[in-house]
Order: C-alpha cells, then structure tokens, then sequence
C-alpha cells in the first residue's frame, strides 16, 4: 500500500479501530473524549465471505458516519505486534485503503508501543493488561462496566469487550505519542 504523508488534527475527530475475526471494536474520540464506542458481532457466513460482504462494508459506513481526521489500526506484520488471521490483515488493508482515498490520516500502531506508553501510579511501566486497563479507566470512568477480567491462564478465551479497551489503549497511546512529539 502506498503510504501518502497526511496530518491529523491534535484534537479533533479519531477513529480507533479493533477488528477481530467474528467481531469488530471500535472507539470514537471527539476533541480528546470518548464520543462513542461499540462492538459490532458479525457471525455470519464464511470468513472470507464475512469479511468482503460485512465487515469492510460496515467499517467504510462507520467512516462515512463518524467522518474522522484520523484512523488508528493496529498493526498486522512485524516486531512487536500481536498475531492476526489473514482475514483480519484483509480487513485492516481494506479499510486503512479507503481511508487514505478520503483523504483520512491512518496512524498505525504496534501492540509494543501501546504497552511501553502506559504507565502505573508509581511510573513503573505497566507490567501486563490488567495494568493497562485500570490506566483506561482511570481516564475514561465510564467504561467500568466493560472492563474485562485478566487471563491468568494462556488457554482461557479472550473477554467480549477485550477488543474495545485495545481500541482505546491505540488511542492512549497515539496521543501520549503526540504529546512526547511536542515536547521535543
């Protein structure tokens, strides 16, 4: 994919996108506060049915509808960040190219920079997901009946609203990244 240099607005419309294979998390932040946030079940048909025929079509809606200056995706090859199917890599593609055409920043982000930019109340980095999710709440109070619960054990499944607090966590730390640029 060609990459087109375009800035996004430090406040202003930010779309934060979390797909997933049977599922999609989204998070949309208006001038710095959470504005809205879903997650949207999408079981139907094959998956790669699921994802030409239902996903993309409902993430391009959701651009149409939130109209962002900028798109965060996690990113999908590479060090650092988190395994992905092949339909979700598809999925990121897709959208992050129509994006581009509208003439929409896309800001991708690793799942290592998420991690490295949080912080616990000492200023200790944050040691695992647990860590990260109470630093969400502590700056979005209002997504305390969402938050899920630790995986203790690796073979426990992902909780539903996971996908929604990595949405907000790329958001997090795209601004913590903003706020550093600045600084220097």
């Amino acid at each position: 994919m060609a990459h087109r240099i375009i800035t996004a607005k430090r406040f202003g419309r930010t779309l934060s996108i979390d797909p997933r294979t049977r599922r999609v998390a989204w998070a949309y932040f208006q001038d710095g506060e959470l504005s809205d946030c879903q997650i949207k079940s999408i079981r139907d048909q094959e998956p790669s049915v699921r994802v030409s025929r239902l996903t993309i079509p409902y993430l391009i809606a959701l651009l149409d509808k939130c109209s962002p200056h900028a798109l965060l995706v996690p990113r999908i090859s590479g060090a650092g960040t988190r395994r992905r199917s092949a339909h979700v890599a598809k999925t990121i593609r897709g959208v992050a190219r129509e994006a581009l055409q509208r003439g929409i920043a896309v800001h991708v982000l690793s799942n290592d920079t998420v991690k490295k930019s949080f912080r616990q109340p000492d200023g200790t980095p944050a040691r695992n997901e647990r860590d990260i999710h109470l630093s969400i709440l502590d700056r979005f109070p209002e997504l305390t009946v969402m938050v899920p619960r630790p995986r203790l054990k690796i073979w426990e499944p992902e909780q539903y609203f996971t996908p929604l607090f990595n949405a907000v966590a790329m958001y997090l730390a795209w601004h913590h990244q903003l706020s550093n640029a600045e600084e220097d």
